[in-house]
């Protein structure tokens, strides 16, 4: 099943056969290579990332209106699973999909105690409760500071900003995102609208196989405050439907987002954005990446659309994130 309508129908198989045919035609990676980052959590724990730059050829108005996406991986997984396990047809994986073909700067990263962001000499590393809590505040925020600083340089505009999420990290997302939004700007100017933001950077979060809860945080929480229209933030749940559990978390959670009157788009306009609360499901048993690998016409394609409409077409233009009294 697909929500909403016959007019995403059309595009995601329009998209899916771009994308088919765009696997057929790739080429070796010239520029742009992927960078292996240590960065520091807010709390100092170790974290390992991956930096996908976005490159000048991909971004014909200038790096400094490039889009970003962070990649989460899932329970038990690691940053390798999209760095190397969603290959499509043995071809380009999505992280170098969304940087070559759609001009996106990436990140991948190993939240603590999963991957390579380890403790040293740590016998015990078991996820506890607290943990996730710090994956929010202390590894999410040190990914908004990595990309603040790409930002600052010109490198990517931090204001068109997605999160994709899988299982345990859909909420872990969700709660960022509210972490975000709830950033006073600086006061550094007599009118509230002319104040340099400190936040309000998520632009749109696509939730694949969800869980509702990740220890103590709760996603109907952080949606109830996301979901204000006036935010403007984009929402995608993408689900098996023989994953009965991912599938039914993502039907609650497409209905609480959509549980308020949004603007429609033109729908008789190629040219119109999709939707801003969507719901994809397709007959599949598997769930986070290796869903999108199997069924990549009918969830990847639509995923990346839905980035592109409302991330990379983010009306936002590069400005200094710096407070006026620092400048």
């Amino acid at each position: 099943m697909i929500c909403p309508g016959k007019h995403l129908h059309s595009v995601l198989l329009g998209f899916g056969c771009l994308l088919i045919a765009s696997f057929a035609g790739s080429s070796a990676h010239a520029a742009g290579e992927p960078q292996t980052i240590a960065w520091p959590a807010g709390d100092g724990f170790p974290l390992q990332m991956t930096y996908y730059p976005a490159l000048e050829s991909a971004n014909p108005m200038g790096l400094e209106n490039a889009p970003v996406v962070i990649l989460l991986h899932g329970e038990k997984g690691r940053r390798l699973d999209w760095d190397k396990g969603s290959a499509i047809g043995g071809r380009e994986t999505v992280p170098q999909l969304l940087q070559e073909k759609g001009g996106y700067a990436v990140i991948t990263v190993d939240l603590r105690k999963h991957g390579d962001s380890v403790l040293p000499n740590k016998s015990d590393d078991t996820v506890q409760p607290n943990d996730y809590l710090a994956m929010v505040a202390a590894d999410l925020g040190a990914m908004k500071k990595y990309i603040y600083e790409e930002h600052q340089k010109k490198n990517l505009n931090m204001n068109r900003l997605g999160i994709v999420g899988i299982d345990i990290t859909a909420p872990i997302a969700l709660a960022f995102a509210e972490v975000d939004w709830r950033m006073v700007p600086y006061d550094d100017a007599a009118l509230a609208m002319d104040r340099t933001p400190r936040g309000q950077d998520v632009r749109a979060l696509v939730l694949i196989s969800p869980q509702l809860t990740a220890g103590r945080v709760n996603a109907a929480k952080s949606l109830n405050f996301l979901r204000n229209p006036a935010m403007g933030i984009a929402f995608l749940l993408i689900a098996g439907e023989q994953d009965t559990k991912s599938a039914k978390n993502a039907q609650t959670l497409y209905r609480s987002a959509s549980a308020v009157v949004r603007p429609k788009p033109v729908l008789d306009d190629p040219e119109a954005k999709s939707e801003a609360v969507q719901l994809v499901t397709v007959d599949a048993k598997e769930a986070g990446i290796p869903l999108l690998v199997r069924t990549p016409g009918a969830t990847l394609a639509p995923m990346l659309k839905f980035l592109d409409d409302h991330v990379k077409a983010a009306p936002s233009e590069w400005r200094d994130r710096r407070s006026r009294l620092e400048r």
